[in-house]
């Protein structure tokens, strides 16, 4: 192996680390967002429920 294609090798293996690393973030961070989203239906459906029980 010469060592421009060494050099070409370890540039793909980085650039597809930045990808693995990228997804899992991607991944993270769309979970994040639909537990948030589902925390948010739920807490407004509490208050809902304590309007509607009206004053104690």
């Amino acid at each position: 192996m010469t060592e421009l294609q060494v050099i070409e090798q370890k540039r793909r293996e980085t650039i597809e680390e930045t990808r693995k690393r990228r997804d899992k973030s991607l991944t993270g961070l769309g979970l994040v967002a639909v537990l948030s989203v589902c925390f948010n239906i739920f807490l407004f459906m509490c208050c809902i429920y304590i309007l509607q029980a009206g004053p104690v």
